[in-house]
């Protein structure tokens, strides 16, 4: 799109007109970004914030857990504050924010905090288990994006002439 190169990075298996790179886990999901080289990342991703402190390489038996089993949940590392923590000065990073009560407030938190370009807030009423969605942009000098109601394919063309 606009003669950029595009790759994906996800955890879903799928074929694309561009380059695919699929990891397994939020960690695997960092480690791939670090290593590409880019001007944009568009960081859609809804990565797990939490993940099980150890996975078994193997079958859990029943017979080996007494009445409960205990599984110790430890943090993932926030990818786009991470990557957006050691930028070069020619990137540019797009940050997504999901959510209802006080949506803008929490995004233009959500970007500054994470020192992000951009920050796409996503109603959560509008954004899931449907076609459409509308959206809205913030820049990091403040300038505000309205993206009105559409076809969530046209949304994304939207965003990124907003953002690149």
């Amino acid at each position: 799109y606009k003669g950029y190169d595009a790759v994906g990075i996800t955890t879903i298996p799928t074929r694309r007109a561009f380059k695919m790179i699929n990891v397994v886990s939020a960690l695997d999901m960092l480690t791939a970004i670090k290593k590409t080289e880019f001007d944009y990342l568009i960081m859609a991703a809804a990565v797990g914030d939490f993940r099980a402190e150890k996975v078994s390489n193997k079958k859990i038996e029943k017979s080996d857990i007494k009445d409960n089993l205990d599984i110790k949940m430890v943090k993932n590392p926030d990818i786009v504050a991470t990557i957006a923590a050691d930028k070069k000065e020619n990137q540019t990073i797009i940050g997504f924010c999901l959510g209802d009560e006080n949506l803008l407030e929490t995004a233009k938190r959500k970007l500054k905090e994470k020192k992000l370009d951009y920050i796409v807030a996503n109603d959560i009423t509008t954004a899931l288990d449907t076609e459409q969605n509308k959206v809205t942009i913030i820049k990091k000098d403040g300038t505000i994006y309205n993206i009105g109601l559409d076809i969530k394919e046209v949304v994304a063309k939207k965003i990124i002439e907003v953002c690149l």
